[in-house]
């Protein structure tokens, strides 16, 4: 249990006490660890406090209903729960879930109010720790890092024309970094991640159209990297209506909707407003 209140998003990022176990917000996935829960607070907390859990909608898109919700892991991934203790009136339509040990109840909320939170560890996801998470975790401020997967995430705050983010992802020495490359919807959920603890609204990602020539803008987009050759990107959930038929684009992360949007490489300004931001990725 870590008594130092913070928001949902920030809370899931902290979850690195131990190296190599993959650390996750709790899962009360059954009345067993609802006890543990339980002797937590009783031990280190109050009655009034409010813990943050690892439960979030599995499609944000769609009805917030109990069967909408499920238990999600430092990658992304999710089980969907059998043992669901909601307050009355719960779930509601919004994303994130609380525990309150007064209640002993489940209950709805943003992910922006600040809670106290408590991380779990399992054996089973144990794996060897590598020199790249142990690099990755202490990177500081104001870098923001997430180690997932073998993969270092690590979102830049500044903003930068995307020739210049292509080029800028060696925080590490000796690895060799690229804009990230979402793949599944789990690299996506953990891009968004990093995106909503720091407020940041969109951020670069190293997706692009590299067919100058062409104006089909529903095909021809690739995984680039500054030094490997480009990778055809099967994985696109693009915004509705997009992509635009825009020559030469690029592809960026919205928080809001979790989902990819286009930009025109071409515009000349990249202003803070826009909040282009880099993540990258390194592995």
């Amino acid at each position: 249990m870590v008594k130092t209140a913070v928001k949902a998003e920030v809370a899931k990022g902290k979850c690195n006490h131990y190296l190599g176990y993959s650390g996750h917000l709790v899962h009360i996935r059954n009345v067993v660890v609802l006890a543990a829960v339980k002797q937590l607070i009783s031990t280190y907390g109050t009655s009034t406090d409010y813990i943050w859990t690892g439960m979030e909608p599995i499609n944000a898109s769609a009805a917030v209903t109990a069967n909408n919700w499920a238990n999600y892991y430092r990658n992304g991934t999710s089980v969907s729960p059998t043992y669901l203790p909601w307050a009355p009136s719960n779930p509601a339509a919004i994303n994130r879930a609380y525990y309150q040990p007064s209640s002993d109840r489940i209950f709805a909320q943003s992910g922006y109010p600040t809670y106290y939170y408590i991380c779990e560890y399992e054996e089973a996801l144990k794996q060897p720790v590598t020199d790249l998470e142990k690099r990755c975790v202490n990177l500081t401020s104001p870098l923001v890092a997430s180690f997932v997967n073998d993969d270092c995430y690590v979102l830049h705050p500044e903003t930068k024309y995307y020739s210049d983010a292509k080029v800028a992802c060696n925080d590490l020495s000796g690895y060799n970094g690229h804009l990230a490359h979402p793949r599944t919807m789990g690299d996506l959920r953990v891009a968004n991640g990093l995106l909503l603890a720091t407020g940041v609204t969109f951020a670069r990602l190293g997706i692009e159209h590299t067919n100058t020539s062409s104006t089909d803008m529903t095909s021809g987009w690739y995984l680039t990297t500054p030094r490997n050759q480009s990778e055809l990107a099967t994985f696109l959930p693009w915004m509705p209506s997009t992509p635009l038929p825009v020559r030469h684009t690029l592809a960026k992360l919205w928080h809001q909707q979790q989902r990819l949007e286009e930009e025109a490489q071409c515009q000349n300004l990249i202003t803070t407003a826009s909040a282009t931001s880099p993540i990258i990725i390194i592995g």
